[in-house]
Parts: structure tokens; sequence; C-alpha cells
């Protein structure tokens, strides 16, 4: 069994026509890079394709367990503060004022 606490998985993704590399890295790089919803379902996907050993349509992929170290000491992308993009104000939310009447009656709607 793996030792997945010293090592990790690091994934390989080329485009399966043109043999172009899309997204080298974790699973949660190659997730937002390839536009999954969650590196798990990433992974589960590589792990599926790997496991049937067909050649796949849409992508290439490699799986290699190396050192956890060699991760760990890749540079991180710094994290947006708390707060930054989101609205001031509940009105603040790009709408004009007609889509949201605050003393509307249920007449008015059903006319």
């Amino acid at each position: 069994m793996a030792d997945f606490v010293n090592n990790a998985f690091w994934y390989t993704v080329w485009d399966a026509k043109s043999g172009d590399l899309l997204a080298s890295g974790t699973a949660a790089m190659c997730a937002r890079r390839l536009g999954y919803a969650s590196a798990n379902s990433f992974a589960s996907a590589v792990s599926h394709w790997l496991k049937d050993g067909r050649q796949h349509v849409k992508y290439i992929c490699q799986r290699e367990l190396i050192p956890r170290s060699e991760v760990d000491s890749l540079p991180r992308k710094p994290k947006r503060p708390a707060g930054v993009g989101t609205p001031t104000s509940p009105r603040d939310d790009g709408f004009s004022q007609s889509h949201h009447p605050d003393n509307i009656t249920k007449s008015e709607v059903l006319q």
C-alpha cells in the first residue's frame, strides 16, 4: 500500500489529439486547470481511466507517486483577503431598481 503521508500523486495531462500539455500538478491543481468541480472528482476520473486500460478520446493521463516534500516546496498563490470582490451592500448587486421592487402586491404581479 502506498504511503500517502510521505508521498503524493503528481498528475500530468495531455490533449489526446494534439499532444499538447494541458495540466500538471496535484489533483487540485489539475482539477482547477481542466474545469473539474473538485480535486476528488478529477482524481476519481483519472483512477477510472487508468483502471480500464482503454485509449481515451480527450485526455492522456499519467500519475506518479512523488515525495510530499517536493509538493510542499512549490510556491503557493496568496489567498485573497476576505471580503474582496463582494458587494458592500445588498443593493449593490448590479441590477436596476426595477428588478427589486420593495412594495409590489400580488395583484400587480398577476397583471
